[in-house]
């Protein structure tokens, strides 16, 4: 199994699929049982269910038994046969008395020893006296006390949002249903993601469209079958965790993707400071993505200790900081493209570094918001893969390291090719670089937000991708239409084009103080 069994899916299960040929209590003493041959298995013999197993039922549940009228139940998922499988070997014991039991301390309990071991090979380490109730305790109890299987959380949360939808309390049913998704889902996607993508996209697009059903009392029963089916699957990718090799590729690509992304940033924004030939704004820049990094290391600290943020919070916080750092981009690109003539261009940026609203403030807030929100991101993906991987630090460190030897490697051949670029083109690119890169976090930042409950979502068909913010809902596409308007209309030199249309005018003599200044 890849996830815990649930005990009240399982006895409703039971009732739906198994009482009529097994009875009510599992003694197999119903009428259809009577008819039968051989007799359908009683679930109250010790005799029997000492050596049987959960795993045992599970395939008898998954293929049928041959020779016998035992069918195959394909319609029910992995986790409804579990569930199932778990639940016959409750029968005989009694809840009294399996709640008495105390843990047995010697024993490896796990989900997966408690499918595949009978009784008997778990109780020989207990003393003659309590083997009775630990037998009670490990199939009464255990199973479903016994956590730490991937989907657990997403699970229970999905299911105690259906029953706030159920009692009528639409709100908490909404609250209830996002916090499973970015609590219980998404600290595993990373690792999914690595397997299988499209399935991840999936699920991310069913929890927000149940979210949005629930949140309005709207029909979400067949949405949340839809769910757990999907869930289903991940856990079957998920199953086994992620292994050394996982995690180090993992870890290095999740700094590579990001530090490359800020690296880029940083590096124009450097180059200008260079081709100027005014006082030079590099140790803001500097200060900037260096003040970031340490930001990332206490958010690392504080993750583990003091700051337990909740899902919601965490998506709340990377959406703001995503747009400020988009404001910050918009605002940086204006004075690169706002004029249409190479040379001017370049001297308003030499004068701009060095005094007005576009100075050492606003180059280090672009530094730092920008690498900021790699950073958090790099923070919350190798959580998620050290989840995944057992805590195991050091594969990840390992990657990491790797990722940051490439980063080096990678700003030392940039930093080489940006010194032969002319001031003009390089204006230009950094320009278009700073506005297509808002656009990426507005689309991101505003579904950060749409993910932390804080913004409505309303999906369309359309594309997606991930990597360059493009999510198909009309609040994220509407976001980025609006500023591609906004740059479009201030950054583009329409009184320069227009210009070139007008007939050629005599240049008009200068004087002699302007061509002293000149």
């Amino acid at each position: 199994p890849t996830s815990a069994p649930r005990y009240a899916p399982g006895q409703s299960l039971y009732a739906d699929n198994c009482a009529s040929c097994h009875g009510t209590g599992g003694g197999a003493d119903t009428a259809i049982a009577r008819t039968l041959q051989p007799s359908p298995r009683n679930f109250l013999d010790d005799a029997v269910m000492t050596q049987l197993t959960p795993t045992r039922a599970f395939n008898a549940l998954t293929d049928g038994v041959a020779g016998t009228a035992m069918p195959s139940f394909p319609q029910l998922s992995p986790s409804q046969r579990w569930d199932l499988a778990f639940y016959v070997f409750t029968l005989r014991f009694d809840a009294e008395d399996a709640a008495s039991a105390r843990p047995p301390e010697l024993l490896d309990i796990t989900i997966a020893n408690l499918a595949d071991s009978n009784e008997r090979e778990f109780v020989v380490a207990v003393a003659d006296k309590e083997r009775g109730a630990t037998r009670a305790w490990l199939r009464r109890n255990a199973p479903y006390e016994t956590t730490g299987v991937t989907l657990d959380l997403a699970r229970s949360g999905l299911a105690a949002g259906m029953d706030a939808w159920r009692a009528g309390d639409f709100e908490v049913a909404r609250q209830t249903i996002g916090e499973a998704y970015l609590s219980g889902f998404e600290p595993h996607e990373a690792a999914l993601r690595t397997k299988d993508a499209a399935l991840v996209a999936e699920i991310e697009t069913s929890f927000l469209a149940l979210r949005n059903e629930v949140g309005v009392g709207g029909a979400a029963e067949g949405e949340a079958a839809r769910l757990q089916a999907l869930l289903d699957r991940a856990e079957e990718s998920l199953a086994g965790g992620s292994s050394a090799a996982a995690a180090f590729i993992g870890a290095a690509l999740v700094v590579l993707r990001e530090g490359v992304e800020a690296a880029l940033l940083i590096l124009m924004i450097l180059g200008l400071d260079r081709k100027g030939n005014g006082a030079s704004r590099a140790a803001a820049v500097h200060s900037g993505w260096v003040a970031a990094l340490l930001a990332g290391g206490v958010t690392w600290w504080l993750s583990d200790r003091a700051l337990q943020l909740t899902g919601a919070s965490r998506e709340w916080m990377e959406g703001v900081v995503a747009l400020v750092a988009a404001v910050a981009m918009v605002t940086a690109s204006h004075w690169m493209l706002a004029r249409a003539d190479s040379k001017r261009r370049v001297d308003a940026v030499i004068a701009r570094f060095g005094a007005g609203p576009v100075g050492s403030g606003t180059l280090a807030l672009v530094s730092f918001t920008a690498v900021y929100r790699e950073a958090f991101e790099v923070v919350l993906f190798l959580k998620a893969i050290a989840l995944d991987a057992g805590n195991r630090l050091g594969p990840i460190l390992a990657g990491t390291a790797a990722a940051l030897a490439l980063l080096v490697v990678f700003v030392a051949v940039a930093l080489r090719l940006g010194r032969r670029l002319k001031p003009a083109p390089l204006l230009t690119g950094a320009g278009l670089l700073l506005c297509l890169m808002s656009v990426v976090f507005v689309g991101k930042g505003v579904r950060a937000l749409q993910e932390a409950g804080s913004v409505a979502i309303h999906p369309f068909d359309g594309p997606r991708f991930d990597l360059v913010g493009v999510f198909p809902t009309w609040e994220t596409a509407a976001a980025q239409t609006l500023l591609v308007l906004v740059l479009v209309a201030t950054v583009v030199p329409w009184r320069r084009l227009a210009s070139g249309f007008a007939p050629p005018r005599s240049p008009e003599p200068m004087s002699a103080a302007e061509r002293e200044a000149r």
